[in-house]
């Protein structure tokens, strides 16, 4: 037992080089298969599909009489405690 745990000890700077060695082509990659411009052009395409379904969503509700109240139940889970919780969050302190 203490022998393998002194072996494994001994190959621990090896193992720690192997994974520096790693992380570096990890984030050479990132940078080189364009990751970050992916990312982003993902959120922008993303956004551009999520608001306009709440919006069909929210005026759809609206129209039917029938789910009037979902459409308030909706908007108040999703608009107003998130935004107003950002909001608090990033205004400087006066």
């Amino acid at each position: 037992m203490i022998n393998e745990l002194l072996t494994s000890l001994r190959r621990l700077p090896e193992q720690l080089v192997s994974c520096g060695h790693f992380l570096i082509y990890l984030a050479r990659r990132f940078q080189g298969d364009g990751c970050p411009q992916s990312a982003a052009a993902l959120t922008y395409m993303s956004l551009f599909a999520v608001v306009p379904m709440l919006t069909l969503m929210y005026s759809m509700f609206s129209l039917v009489p029938a789910f009037q109240e979902l459409g308030g139940q909706v908007e108040k889970r999703l608009f107003f405690p998130n935004f107003c919780l950002a909001v608090v969050r990033r205004s400087p302190s006066i």
